[in-house]
């Protein structure tokens, strides 16, 4: 085999020790062999630290940084710093890989900007959720108008350096919802040879008290700021913005303002309509199967910045939750 290739595989620990040893353990029984494996340790305070540091003694190929806790996002760009690997991969500490995972991308002979690779998102009880595969005739422009599932995210890809390097992780920091999807699809906007393996190398782990599965309102600003960045960056380098997935994640971020919170004042909805109508105005009001046809009034009403009549219907939907309850 050649793995002539260095690959850098950083992996952000914090607070995952129930987790990080079998992310690692997947990592180092990879049979591609040039790598090297970066924790850093973003404060952990909870044993994963100590759990690092055994693991580093077990395999002369894992460093750990210790750092205070600063996010996510700052964590990887500390990683990235410290690498060497003419190639890196973001792994989640609490995912793993297929053994031949890094062999199946890397040994094809050929420079790359991106490898993009499918997955399986997996819950506790080892259910497979979703799988996501790339199909074998995927293209790059096909990945980032339409292929939603595959192209936001961070984890599914091998990047080389040099594309790395043009992007501006410092703008992404303390963010810890969707600084991912900037990093992920900037990179893909910028890349000139984008690859796919058609297989599921990659095991996404559903845990119960996972970023993902808890929406607080700092995740909803984070992810309105995440893709303004992403919507920045495609009108200073005239991308196009009017990408269907890219539009849909706008929409989304935008709308997520507005979703029935009845744990809120009225003063802070009337707050949340006036930033969703300054929030992506090119970005159209159109929803999927998956809203209501009551929020789909709603929404439009908010559009319209009639405020006083979506405040009556958030009353009346607030009843009927209430009755529900």
């Amino acid at each position: 085999m050649n793995q002539e290739k260095k690959l850098s595989v950083i992996i952000p620990v914090y607070n995952v020790r129930d987790y990080v040893e079998r992310c690692v353990q997947s990592v180092t029984a990879q049979d591609y062999a040039n790598l090297e494996i970066v924790l850093v340790d973003d404060g952990s305070d909870d044993g994963s630290a100590e759990l690092c540091d055994r693991l580093q003694k077990a395999d002369a190929r894992v460093s750990v940084f210790h750092k205070s806790h600063e996010g996510v996002a700052v964590a990887r760009k500390f990683g990235l710093a410290k690498s060497h690997g003419e190639y890196i991969h973001f792994l989640d500490s609490d995912d793993w890989l297929e053994h031949d995972a890094y062999s199946a991308c890397l040994n094809g002979g050929g420079y790359f900007d991106v490898c993009v690779f499918g997955f399986r998102r997996i819950t506790p009880e080892n259910e497979i959720l979703v799988e996501n595969i790339p199909a074998a005739d995927c293209s790059k422009k096909e990945l980032i108008y339409n292929q939603s599932a595959l192209s936001f995210l961070l984890w599914n890809k091998i990047f080389s350096r040099p594309l790395l390097e043009r992007i501006d992780f410092s703008a992404v920091d303390g963010i810890t919802f969707s600084e991912d999807s900037y990093v992920s699809y900037t990179a893909l906007l910028l890349a000139e040879n984008v690859v796919f393996v058609s297989r599921a190398l990659y095991f996404w782990f559903l845990r119960k008290n996972s970023v993902t599965k808890n929406m607080t309102i700092k995740n909803q600003m984070d992810q309105i700021y995440s893709f303004s960045l992403i919507q920045d960056f495609c009108i200073k380098n005239n991308f196009d913005t009017s990408m269907p997935i890219l539009q849909e994640k706008l929409l989304n971020s935008k709308t997520s303002l507005i979703e029935p919170d009845y744990t809120v004042s009225e003063q802070t909805l009337l707050e949340r309509y006036k930033k969703f109508n300054s929030l992506f105005p090119k970005v159209k009001l159109s929803y999927g199967n998956d809203k209501t046809r009551l929020f789909k009034i709603y929404a439009f009403i908010i559009s319209c910045r009639l405020y006083k009549i979506a405040l009556y219907m958030f009353r009346v939907m607030k009843r009927r939750h209430e009755r529900r309850s």
